[in-house]
């Protein structure tokens, strides 16, 4: 009547995961987060000012496909809700997707929470995978649902179902690509895919199970396969050839090997100091039991190819390759090279390790080692759960241009209105209120529209940087000719002044 003991078990393990995601959304979500930027501030906005195909990807850009603001825009037609709160329900969407289409690989109870816990609350350093303006999130989801189908074609063929596999293979292909939109990084996990299966069939022939695959069944499954890469390589191009995008991402592609052997040691340093507690002694004892972890994983997944007392699921190892291939893209990456070795840049590895690990754990049912493994691998979870909070209630990462939607709602200023500052000093400000405060960086923005939505204004605010190191009386910004009113404020460490906008339309 009441259930088994194993199914309230169950029950708890959710309510937990569910309660995770829940305090995450109130306290690290775009919507409440300390830490809103002008990259965040970009998808708010598209939210509510969506517009293809110029809007494929991401305004001024050529990768990191649009997928989230045009899911939120599409709520914000049906809703007219605040677009900072559709972006956040939209972003943890997808992270409660990931969860689902990846709960059923796992068979331990509390795999679930584990990676329940991870994923809300990310270590401080790789935590942009709750931030909007990178496609951690989405990229991830469309990969996992991708090989969820690819699972489902595996059953399909064992009963020897040959349209129903082609239809889950179709569907699969279409899933990858979007992770591929999503983010061009995502070839590192197709690329992963092949080697990882070929392990798992040749495994499966060691232990004796076999399945005879038909030609005619490879050359079906082979020609789906290539209809969809033509497809989504088409599309892609598609999409590219309406960016325009005001840095060209794919002009150089690769470092010289001069610039990948100082990538490298640079990489190196990082590490050295990451260990040796320079980013704090939290954050240490992260990176130790991370290390730690991953290498007693690698050597147990290695162990597993030569015992068959130890088994893992075929995805461990294509987890681990893209974990593996992420580092070595890193390091090869022209963008890389230029824009520095950032922390952003390794949350693909990371996250592409953390279920590598997780796969480990939850396979660990009996053997040497396996309560100091689970042991240490819930501190690590707990490490990780407790700089996450750490950050968000001492703020001690918080970067100059930073602001609360809340602190943004305070500011008190005129509306209608415009904002012309530099680019970290601009977008943020319209997030409260889009259709009445316009905005746009000095040298031209990311969007047309929102250039001219901005110069048209009566009243603009010039946001005092380095650009602009005092208030001209008057000056002339994107044709409009602007004259000081002589009132300017300074509030939560942005200073700006009032213009009159003499050629606004009467």
């Amino acid at each position: 009547m009441f259930g088994t003991k194993q199914d309230k078990s169950e029950g708890w393990v959710k309510a937990g995961a569910c309660f995770a995601g829940l305090i995450s959304f109130r306290l690290l979500s775009p919507y409440f987060t300390p830490y809103l930027n002008s990259d965040n501030a970009v998808h708010i906005l598209m939210t509510c000012d969506f517009s293809l195909p110029e809007d494929y990807y991401y305004w001024g850009q050529d990768r990191l496909g649009s997928i989230l603001p045009l899911i939120a825009h599409f709520l914000y037609g049906l809703t007219h809700l605040s677009p900072a709160l559709l972006s956040s329900f939209v972003l943890y969407g997808f992270i409660a997707g990931i969860l689902l289409v990846f709960s059923p690989l796992l068979s331990q109870r509390y795999s679930i929470l584990w990676l329940s816990c991870w994923l809300f609350f990310p270590v401080e350093g790789v935590d942009y995978l709750i931030r909007l303006g990178h496609p951690y999130a989405a990229q991830f989801f469309f990969a996992c649902s991708g090989c969820a189908c690819l699972i489902k074609v595996e059953k399909r063929i064992r009963q020897e179902q040959t349209l129903g596999a082609g239809v889950w293979l179709l569907g699969g292909c279409v899933l990858f690509f979007v992770s591929i939109w999503c983010s061009e990084v995502s070839l590192v996990f197709l690329v992963a895919l092949l080697p990882g299966w070929l392990a798992h069939h040749f495994r499966n022939r060691r232990a004796g199970e076999t399945h005879v695959v038909r030609w005619k069944m490879i050359v079906f499954y082979s020609a789906l396969v290539a209809l969809a890469c033509m497809g989504g390589l088409a599309l892609i191009g598609y999409f590219k050839a309406h960016a325009h995008p005001i840095q060209a991402f794919n002009e150089h592609w690769f470092s010289n090997p001069s610039e990948i052997s100082q990538a490298l040691l640079s990489y190196l340093h990082v590490i050295g100091n990451a260990l040796a507690g320079k980013r704090g002694l939290l954050l240490a004892l992260h990176d130790w039991l991370w290390m730690l972890l991953f290498f007693w994983s690698v050597a147990r997944m290695v162990y597993s190819f030569y015992s068959s007392s130890v088994s893992f699921h075929w995805l461990t190892l294509v987890f681990f390759l893209s974990a593996l291939g992420g580092e070595i893209l890193l390091l090869v990456s022209k963008w890389v090279c230029i824009n520095g070795f950032s922390a952003r840049y390794q949350t693909f590895p990371y996250l592409a390790a953390l279920f590598f690990l997780i796969l480990v754990f939850d396979s660990y049912h009996s053997g040497n080692g396996r309560n100091l493994f689970r042991v240490l691998f819930g501190l690590l979870v707990a490490v990780s759960v407790i700089s996450s909070a750490k950050s968000y209630i001492r703020k001690e990462s918080r970067l100059d241009g930073e602001l609360s939607l809340q602190e943004i709602t305070s500011m008190k200023l005129c509306v209608p209105a415009g904002v012309i500052g530099d680019y970290w000093h601009s977008y943020l400000l319209s997030v409260a209120n889009p259709a009445q405060l316009k905005s746009t960086p000095f040298d031209g923005g990311r969007n047309q529209r929102w250039v001219d939505s901005t110069r048209f204004e009566k009243i603009i605010y010039l946001v005092k940087t380095n650009w602009l190191p005092a208030y001209p009386k008057d000056t002339v910004l994107f044709g409009s000719h602007l004259r000081f009113t002589g009132d300017s404020s300074e509030q939560l460490g942005w200073e700006y002044g009032k213009y009159t906008n003499l050629s606004a339309r009467k």
